[in-house]
């Protein structure tokens, strides 16, 4: 999930996906790394969070860590 996309941003978006599948892990993907956005991401049900530039090994682990909870 994008932090900033044009319309609804990422941590407005995940409480909204979360009404129709709370199991559903959301990883915000965000070039602004602080302390709070980590916080705003949790706190609004992300599951992770990834800082952009987002290396390979990020991306590979965080998704091996999170793919196997997904229940279609």
């Amino acid at each position: 999930m994008d932090g900033m996309m044009p319309s609804l941003n990422g941590y407005d978006a995940t409480p909204l996906i979360h009404q129709f599948r709370p199991d559903l892990p959301v990883i915000l993907v965000t070039a602004f790394v602080s302390p709070a956005s980590m916080h705003d991401a949790i706190s609004n049900g992300c599951n992770d969070y990834l800082a952009k530039p987002i290396g390979p090994e990020a991306v590979l682990s965080t998704l091996t860590k999170w793919l196997p909870l997904i229940n279609d």
